[in-house]
């Protein structure tokens, strides 16, 4: 905006000169990491931001496995967690970590004490 005669008036010149600036800047995208099968880097594609986090989560189960072998690398094997650790590590993907947490212990990626004292990723996943 420019000021002119005491009123303000749109100064279209710099309006387009932004415009051509924002639309030859690169465009940000996420690449899903190499130990994706091609099948699930392609869901995980479309679900992430382009710092890797979920923009959403899934609604097919399909997506949600391919969301959970894309998670799944972030717990060591043999390793044991607090649940507030597992949280901390699930939030860097999405702030609903209760649900991931779930789905995790639900198809048997993660075990987990009854009490939910303690979380590990199960040998074999």
């Amino acid at each position: 905006l420019r000021r002119k005669d005491e009123l303000f008036a749109l100064d279209e010149t710099a309006l387009e000169a932004f415009r051509v600036q924002q639309l030859r800047r690169p465009r940000e995208f996420f690449t899903p990491p190499a130990y994706l099968s091609h099948e699930d880097a392609v869901i995980i594609r479309k679900l992430a931001a382009p710092d890797g986090s979920l923009k959403r989560l899934p609604r097919q189960l399909k997506q949600w496995m391919a969301v959970l072998r894309y998670i799944l690398p972030v717990f060591e094997p043999g390793a044991s967690y607090t649940e507030k650790q597992v949280n901390s590590l699930l939030m860097r993907f999405h702030a609903d970590t209760a649900v991931l947490r779930r789905f995790l212990v639900d198809t048997g990626m993660l075990g987990r004490e009854r009490d939910g004292s303690r979380y590990w990723r199960e040998l074999g996943s």
